[in-house]
Order: structure tokens, then C-alpha cells, then sequence
């Protein structure tokens, strides 16, 4: 790729965001059941009057979840749910994350004189049940370890036991 096409791409993806909507990142970028979950959004702050949060991929009333305004004054939504919370800086925070939370999110930021949105599917992994990698690795070398003082000391005692008994032969 050329410096001139990576150039455009890394333009373009900074500024499609900013002129057309809202950039909406999810963190972690793989959540798993029981995690807290972060709507990350990047708005400039300026002039922002308020953000609103809606459970679904439209902004109809009954699927607001929250709205807080430039002075931190928060309003629950039809669609409220007790594990939400929204930052600050307009993000969504989701506590304690089931299967019920997931699907679309939409976010809405009105500014003094324009209103944007963006929209985010959320899916969560269910966690996993087994063990990791590492303890399995762990367990492995745990058992040959024991294995191999098992067979040394079997070796020593066997060994031990031969020697003693050539010892009373000459005695005898």
C-alpha cells in the first residue's frame, strides 16, 4: 500500500466518525457474561447538551435507557435497567452483563446546533467452564514431576534393596 493510500485511509477513518455519526467502541472487546461492559463513545465535548441511550437501533421514547445532560443531571428512560450507568463523558457502563443486554445500542449527542448518533451491536461470550491453558500446562508437569520422584525413588529403593542383600551373601 502506498504512503498516500495509507494516508487517506487513517484520514478517512478519524474523520467519517466526527461528519457522519458517532464512533462507539465496546470495552472489552470481547465481554463475557458477569463482566462490566463500557459503551465507549468520542464526541468533542464541546457544546454537547445532552446524551441519550436507547436499548435497540432507533431512538424511539420507549427504548430510552438514560439521558444525562451538560450538568450531570440524569433522567431514566422507559427501558432503564438497574446494571446501566452513563458516564460522564456520555458512555454507557453495563454492570454485571447477562444475555439480556445484548443487541443494538444507539446513542444520541445533541450539540448546540447539530445532533449525532451512532449505533453498536453488543454480544457477550458466555464464560468458560473449564480450565485455562495455563493450569492445564501446570497440572501436566505437576503429574509428570511426581511420576519421575515415583520412579527415582522406586529405583533408589530397589537399587538399595539389591545391594543390601549381595552385603549378607558375603557375610554369610
Amino acid at each position: 500500500m502506498s504512503p498516500g493510500v495509507c494516508l487517506l485511509s487513517v484520514f478517512v477513518a478519524t474523520w467519517m466518525p466526527s461528519v457522519f455519526g458517532i464512533n462507539i467502541t465496546v470495552f472489552p472487546h470481547s465481554p463475557r457474561v458477569n463482566q462490566t461492559v463500557l459503551l465507549n463513545i468520542w464526541v468533542t465535548p464541546e457544546n454537547v447538551q445532552h446524551y441519550d441511550w436507547y436499548k435497540g437501533d432507533t431512538t424511539n421514547a420507549t427504548q430510552q435507557i438514560i439521558r444525562i445532560d451538560s450538568t450531570g443531571f440524569i433522567i431514566k428512560g422507559q427501558s432503564f435497567f438497574r446494571e446501566s450507568t452513563v458516564l460522564l463523558n456520555g458512555s454507557l457502563q453495563i454492570t454485571n452483563a447477562n444475555k439480556t443486554h445484548e443487541g443494538f445500542y444507539t446513542v444520541s449527542v445533541q450539540q448546540a446546533n447539530q445532533l449525532k448518533q451512532g449505533k453498536v451491536y453488543l454480544t457477550l461470550e458466555e464464560p468458560s467452564g473449564g480450565l485455562s491453558n495455563g493450569a492445564i500446562a501446570g497440572i501436566i508437569i505437576a503429574v509428570i514431576v511426581v511420576v519421575v520422584v515415583i520412579a527415582v525413588s522406586l529405583f533408589v529403593y530397589v537399587k538399595k534393596g539389591s545391594s543390601a542383600a549381595n552385603v549378607r551373601e558375603d557375610v554369610l
